[in-house]
């Protein structure tokens, strides 16, 4: 009997051991938790208040607009935090102001240098009509306004009202869908290394190209475009 009760005691003591051993497990593994999330915070709240301090400010890709003007803009300076400075905000900010910027990213080299990389809009043509003409990029925004003269590298494009036109302005829906005809026939124009001198959307039932100057060609319809300009 006595060895009996020996061994139940044993058993209860080892019970007892092993939740008291699973307790301190737990309790150990909280306060690691709770350590590592505190480190992390720490962490967290240096990095955007005390270490990353933006040293160095660059900008690639521009060839336009002074790169003081640029930085200015943006709102960015020496002193502002390197993590928190927002690509869509600089986005909003130097698209929104200046036409020959398409787009942008940022690339941050810790500890403190941030360089601007800029996609500049290229012009793809010129929109004359008897208000002006104005410089557009293939998504139909105004680059330039007010030319006197257009480039000579430049296709013209004509039936499409440039009153109003300022730089940093798109086509509206309907002009939008006269100037990408114009560009399908640019594309193809491209591709079979032919260029005009004018394309004329005024009547996209009746379109038509001056070639070298002196020949008027009527195209029709924008129909089997492809096939017509390799004709």
């Amino acid at each position: 009997m006595k060895k009996r009760s020996k061994k139940r005691i044993s058993a209860k003591n080892a019970k007892k051991a092993a939740r008291h051993r699973a307790r301190s497990k737990r309790k150990y593994l909280i306060y690691y938790i709770c350590s590592a999330i505190m480190v992390v915070a720490i962490a967290f709240i240096m990095s955007v208040t005390i270490l990353f301090k933006i040293e160095t400010i660059s900008i690639t890709g521009n060839t336009r607009y002074a790169q003081d003007l640029l930085i200015q803009t943006a709102g960015v300076s020496a002193g502002d935090n390197l993590l928190r400075v927002s690509s869509d905000e600089l986005n909003q900010k130097l698209v929104g102001t200046f036409p020959y910027i398409q787009s942008l990213t940022l690339t941050r080299t810790l500890p403190s240098s941030l360089t601007i990389n800029i996609v500049e809009s290229q012009p793809v043509a010129a929109l004359e009509s008897a208000d002006g003409a104005v410089m557009v990029d293939n998504k139909g925004r105004v680059l330039e306004s007010a030319i006197s003269v257009t480039p000579k590298d430049y296709t013209r494009v004509v039936g499409i009202p440039t009153a109003g036109l300022k730089e940093g302005d798109f086509l509206t829906v309907e002009d939008n869908q006269k100037f990408n005809v114009a560009l399908e026939i640019l594309d193809e124009l491209v591709a079979e290394n032919l260029s005009v001198d004018v394309i004329d959307v005024s009547n996209l039932l009746e379109i038509h190209l001056l070639y070298d100057g002196r020949v008027q060609i009527n195209v029709g319809t924008a129909d089997e475009i492809n096939y017509k300009i390799r004709f």
